[in-house]
């Protein structure tokens, strides 16, 4: 009994919980406990790029069934006026059209279980170097500077 006890103590040995996702606002510029961000760039002031197609947003526990979504941002060259898919559990739920000028989007999403991830996916993403405007090779296709997740 000794010894079973002992391997299930070990096993939580370094295990590193990270504290609960509220739902609320996400500063992309800066690090926000309980979400993980895969495709997405680093920090900048203002928040983060996309960098790649698929860009998403992992929360540490499962989004609402029902929620909103709103988020201030703009799509950078060859995104603007074309349609980007949002999926919530991999299951595409929206497409919005997003423009060349920083605005406000909001949609309402529903999952039919308890997804924990958010995506965007990315209709041209294209590096500015591809353009001729800098030497930055990142394939960027939507500047994020909040996002909110309001349970409905």
């Amino acid at each position: 009994m000794l010894a079973v006890g002992v391997t299930v103590a070990a096993a939580f040995v370094g295990l590193v919980l990270q504290p609960d996702f509220a739902y609320g606002s996400i500063s992309l510029a800066r690090t926000q406990p309980g979400v993980t961000l895969e495709g997405f760039s680093g920090q900048e002031p203002f928040g983060r790029w996309t960098d790649g197609d698929v860009a998403r947003l992992r929360f540490n526990r499962p989004l609402p069934r029902r929620f909103g979504l709103k988020f201030r941002g703009h799509a950078f060259a060859g995104n603007d006026d074309k349609s980007v898919d949002v999926r919530v559990g991999g299951v595409s739920r929206r497409t919005l059209l997003l423009t060349a000028a920083d605005a406000d989007y909001a949609v309402d999403l529903e999952s039919a279980w308890l997804a924990n991830d958010i995506e965007f996916v990315i209709p041209h993403a294209t590096s500015p170097r591809s353009l001729g405007q800098s030497e930055d090779a990142r394939r960027l296709g939507v500047a994020f500077s909040t996002i909110e997740i309001l349970p409905r």
